[in-house]
């Protein structure tokens, strides 16, 4: 399973990430950054990497449609259009070709999402879609707008670049009218490309769509029109620990923690994804978005419980049937961002000096979040078989095929120790020993937590410690 971020076109932080010139490739490595996603979610929606100077007039449009579409958006039209009026986040032609130079310099793969609601000629910005259906738009221009844009991208970027058709489209378009434009675009991007992947928006059973079965409705419109061929994967997006309906105030109570988790139960919808591809064995799923706690400005805002929440969602992820990638949101913006720089983290308003980080060149601070991946990553080379949850704690299990070895992980996420019985799992293992890893968040409002790495012969039981994450590994 490869993991990523997701990088918005007009990110301050990102921009100077690029121009400094700075190596990334070890940073990235070490920390297991293998796709950055580009220009961003909502972001694709106006962005022209060609034609940078017509953002404005698309940031206007989009304002108006939000405003009619979803009322519950708002805020987002009244940010656009302030946008468009001061003309800020617009960026130099040269800026997408800065992008595509920094992820082949440090050995990144690009996703990029492509404009499905908006396409231009040399001085004007057209709705691909209008009054729910698509208004005759001119598709030689928006084709040929697609393929340029390949193009350039492959004279930069000369290897397999991912292209994401839209954003969250399951918001707003008919599945009928997404499929359809799907079905353009990925035509494009094969024939230009075969070796390029291609990746579709998808909604969460349990997430907002404008139909019923959207899910189902498009991939039965792109099997009939024989487009189905083109995808290679499904993107979803997950964001169930990401909003705001919940009293933050007490979540430094173990029950609303364990409770907090228990929610957020990602291996079961991913399994609902893969009965809807049945037929259709070689599309897998790359979530390309998925979010934890809302904005780090929230007074109760928590890293280490977001730290320990993180590996939760990976242990998932990675136990998930046809899951080959995750991008986390953000990379670098300030309200979620995953690494942060000196001006970012100024804004953070922590109460520490993050010295544990002087290390490291690239970034100031890089929380307990970011800092878990490796963790993660370090002690997790293969894939999960199985994932188990209990009220109190979850395990995964990864078995090497070539051997009897394997990998467990064990997250307590409650306030109270668990001995956990892996005779079972474990039952050919006698006499054998065992290498155990526990990495302890009982101070949750420390930024650092404990790590005690032992060795012991093979036991019926193990304990884990309240507010735990443990690997034992059976290989080393």
């Amino acid at each position: 399973m490869s993991f990523g971020l997701n990088s918005k076109y007009y990110d301050s932080s990102l921009t100077a990430l690029i121009n400094s010139g700075k190596n990334f490739s070890g940073f990235a490595k070490n920390y297991y950054i293998r796709f950055l996603r580009y220009p961003g979610g909502l972001e694709s929606r106006t962005y022209f990497w060609d034609k940078p100077s017509l953002t404005p007039q698309a940031r206007l449009l989009y304002a108006n449609v939000l405003r009619v579409k979803s009322p519950d958006k708002l805020n987002k039209a009244k940010h656009n259009e302030q946008l468009s009026e001061n003309g800020s986040a617009v960026v130099s032609v040269a800026q997408y070709g800065n992008f595509l130079n920094f992820c082949k310099k440090n050995d990144v793969t690009p996703i990029i999402v492509l404009n499905t609601w908006y396409y231009h000629d040399e001085n004007k910005v057209y709705a691909i879609c209008s009054d729910d259906k698509l208004d005759d738009p001119k598709w030689d221009q928006i084709l040929d707008n697609i393929k340029k844009q390949i193009e350039y991208t492959h004279t930069v970027y000369n290897a397999t670049v991912y292209w994401e058709i839209g954003n969250e489209d399951n918001h707003i378009y008919s599945a009928e009218i997404y499929s359809q434009i799907v079905n353009r675009y990925a035509s494009v991007i094969k024939a230009s490309f075969p070796n390029d992947k291609v990746l579709i928006n998808f909604s969460n059973p349990t997430g907002k769509k404008i139909e019923a079965n959207w899910n189902e409705n498009v991939i039965n419109a792109l099997a009939s029109s024989k487009a189905i061929k083109y995808i290679d994967f499904i993107a979803p997006h997950y964001y169930r620990g990401f909003k705001t309906d919940e009293n933050y105030k007490s979540m430094v109570n173990s029950d609303d923690i364990a409770a907090r988790f228990k929610k957020l139960n990602i291996f079961e919808e991913t399994q609902r994804f893969d009965q809807t591809l049945h037929e259709y064995p070689n599309i897998h799923i790359f979530f390309t978005e998925f979010g934890l706690f809302p904005k780090v400005t929230n007074p109760n805002y928590n890293s280490q419980l977001e730290g320990l929440l993180m590996l939760y969602y990976l242990m998932e992820f990675n136990a998930s049937k046809r899951v080959d990638g995750i991008i986390r949101h953000g990379f670098t913006q300030t309200s979620s961002g995953f690494y942060f720089d000196n001006n970012t983290f100024k804004q953070l308003k922590y109460n520490f000096n993050p010295e544990d980080d002087k290390t490291y060149n690239i970034f100031k601070y890089i929380p307990p979040k970011a800092k878990v991946v490796k963790i993660f990553f370090d002690n997790n080379p293969i894939k999960a078989t199985k994932f188990v949850e209990t009220n109190s704690y979850s395990y995964t299990v990864s078995t090497f095929s070539n051997s009897s070895a394997c990998i467990i992980n064990l997250i307590n996420f409650g306030g109270t120790p668990v001995n956990f019985d892996i005779k079972d799992i474990l039952n050919n293992m006698a006499g054998e020993k065992l290498t155990l890893t526990t990495y302890r968040f009982a101070d949750l409002n420390n930024k650092q937590w404990s790590n005690n790495k032992t060795s012991l012969e093979f036991t019926s039981t193990v304990q884990l410690p309240s507010y735990s994450y443990s690997v034992i590994n059976t290989a080393k």
